[in-house]
């Protein structure tokens, strides 16, 4: 599968909107034999520029990609029995979203908001699972 967006979503100044990629790909592929008891499943997806406000600039994010890989085991000819082991951000690429935070307090935000400061909300690390499916 491949699925692949541009964004070129301006304000009426055109500029690119905040918080909205420019670009988005998304690709996958999956090899699952009937003959063979095996399956497996490899994912990229990509996120591209994209830009958040704070104070009086603008800070750049996006321009990542990731990969998922998994595989499966069928444990029995009908393919009733499963199991499967999945590896998430494979090469462990780190990335994120960038937010505005405010070092006021809580009821002043967001319209009495001082102390502005930016943190990133950082996507999962690597992440391996192994499941056990049954399927009727």
């Amino acid at each position: 599968n491949l699925a692949y967006t541009y964004n070129e979503t301006r304000d009426s100044t055109g500029v690119q909107m905040n918080n909205i990629p420019l670009q988005i790909l998304k690709a996958g592929l999956d090899w699952s034999p009937a003959d063979l008891p095996v399956g497996v499943t490899a994912a990229l997806s990509y996120t591209g520029k994209a830009t958040t406000p704070y104070a009086s600039t603008k800070l750049n994010y996006g321009e990542y990609a990731t990969v998922d890989l998994s595989g499966r085991y069928f444990l029995d000819k009908a393919r009733h029995q499963q199991l499967n082991l999945s590896v998430q951000n494979l090469f462990d690429r780190e990335y994120g979203r960038f937010y505005r935070g405010c070092g006021d307090r809580l009821r002043d935000f967001p319209l009495g908001c001082s102390l502005p400061y930016p943190y990133q909300s950082v996507a999962m690390p690597r992440t391996v699972s192994i499941s056990y499916r049954y399927s009727f």
